[in-house]
């Protein structure tokens, strides 16, 4: 008879385990009858093809791990060419093709998705299965007109939406030297996101510019905005907002 254990006493007893067989150094602690537990889905939908990460406890442990566990899609066993991950912690795969229906789903669908190790299953979570993506992301942004002072760093801000998911937010900017550097734009709260370019040590102009990813890779760019470098300067913002068919080409 097996016994359900609350979550705290469950943690407990893992980890108890765990350090048996970190002592013991044995190859059969990877078939321990432990309940796995997926804890976090990210993302939680997409189009066939996406990348999803699972986190949890109990996956399975070293080179046991995949021989003796079990990932499940939509009642389907995920095969071993579609998984890129897979640790006692962290799973991840990519979204598999189950037949024509899922691959091109006139609706959303809700997927199940649950691990099964050493034959006992997980805990369920759902994916919100789309049809293919080829929606690029928003951007809304105000313009700086703005003369900045010499050393002063320039706080550059925008608003970032997704129908599905943002992946990532790139700052590109030219220095007053003619130099082009790119650094990742900090998501603050609620698609707001943030990057500083550093203060410049001469007059002279800088361009930036904000590119947008999604996790399907659908990108949206700005156009180049300048900011001229002197003793001295003011704000003047203007809106300004980013369709997602405007790509202009990074220059």
């Amino acid at each position: 008879m097996r016994i359900k254990l609350t979550q705290d006493h469950f943690s407990v007893t893992f980890i108890a385990l765990l350090v048996l067989c970190a002592v013991l150094s044995s190859p059969a602690c990877a078939y321990l009858p432990i309940e796995p537990y997926i804890s976090n889905i990210e993302p939680q939908s997409g189009p066939v093809g996406t990348s999803v990460t699972l986190s949890g406890m109990n996956f399975g442990m070293g080179e046991f791990a995949i021989e003796n566990s079990s990932l499940y899609f939509s009642g389907r066993k995920v095969e071993q060419s579609e998984i890129t991950y897979w640790s006692n912690d962290k799973i991840t795969f990519n979204v598999p093709t189950i037949n024509a229906i899922l691959l091109f789903p006139s609706e959303p669908m809700e997927t199940e998705i649950y691990v099964i190790v050493n034959d006992v299953k997980s805990n369920s979570v759902w994916f919100l299965l789309t049809a293919e993506d080829n929606i690029p992301p928003e951007i809304e942004h105000d313009p700086i007109i703005r003369n900045a002072k010499l050393g002063e760093s320039i706080p550059i801000e925008a608003i970032v939406t997704d129908h599905i998911k943002v992946g990532s937010v790139l700052l590109h900017y030219r220095d007053v030297n003619g130099f082009l550097y790119t650094i990742p734009m900090s998501n603050l709260l609620d698609g707001k996101y943030m990057a500083e370019i550093p203060g410049q040590e001469r007059e002279g102009a800088v361009r930036y510019m904000i590119e947008a990813r999604d996790f399907s890779g659908n990108i949206t760019r700005t156009d180049y905005y300048a900011v001229r470098i002197i003793a001295y300067g003011f704000f003047t913002p203007a809106s300004h907002k980013v369709m997602p068919n405007i790509v202009p080409v990074i220059e």
